[in-house]
This record gives C-alpha cells, sequence and structure tokens, in this order.
C-alpha cells in the first residue's frame, strides 16, 4: 500500500512500468510506448517532473475528429531501448492509459473497412 503523500499518477507508474502506456501531451502529439523510468522518489519536485518512454507508435490527435493519426512507427528491437528514450515532462501530459494491442488492432480494423467502403 502506498503512503497518502503519493498521487495516482506514481501509482500507475509504478504497476505499468515496462508495459505499453498509451499517452496525448497538450501539443496534440501522441504516442503507444513502454513505460521506461519515472520518478523514484515522487516527494521530490524535480525528480517528479518527467517521465520516459521508450516509442513504439507516435501521431497527432485530430481536433476535430477526436481520434488519433498515427504517422510514425518505431522499431521494436530491446537492443535500441536505451538510445529511443523520450523523456516527457507530466506538466505536459494530458492523458496517460494502459494501452491494450488487441482492442487498437479491432479499431483500426474497423476505420479501415469503414474507409473502404466509401466511394472517392
Amino acid at each position: 500500500m502506498f503512503p497518502p503523500v503519493y498521487d495516482n499518477f506514481y501509482r500507475k507508474c509504478v504497476e505499468w512500468q515496462k508495459k505499453s502506456v498509451l499517452l496525448t501531451l497538450k501539443n496534440e502529439k501522441a504516442y503507444i510506448g513502454i513505460l521506461w523510468k519515472y520518478p523514484e522518489n515522487p516527494k521530490s519536485r524535480y525528480e517528479s517532473q518527467t517521465i520516459s518512454i521508450i516509442p513504439l507508435r507516435s501521431g497527432y490527435r485530430e481536433k476535430e475528429k477526436k481520434r488519433i493519426e498515427w504517422t510514425t512507427d518505431y522499431p521494436y528491437k530491446k537492443t535500441y531501448f536505451n538510445n529511443m528514450e523520450v523523456i516527457l515532462p507530466r506538466s505536459e501530459i494530458i492523458t496517460f492509459s494502459r494501452f491494450n494491442m488487441e482492442a487498437h488492432q479491432y479499431f483500426e480494423e474497423l476505420k479501415n473497412n469503414s474507409n473502404n467502403g466509401k466511394d472517392t
């Protein structure tokens, strides 16, 4: 059990470390990545300000459609992890959740099937 001083963000970081997460930033940038590092001491104002991920996919949230347009897929090789680390300020993160590949693939298929039925 965590002492009350630890916030929910820190608790989720502990729970989800080395697992896939989905997050979006204030500038509409979105990432699917592996939560790599998080603050070891959330009581410290300096340390609690950043997390790092190993990106698997990135893109931008479309403001009008409220969906993410994925633009970049990153190679998934453990040997690249230390070279691909992306450090993100906590203050810039607006959404932070676990990522489920099966659900993601399901919705990608739905999107592709609905696009295939349209006349262009």
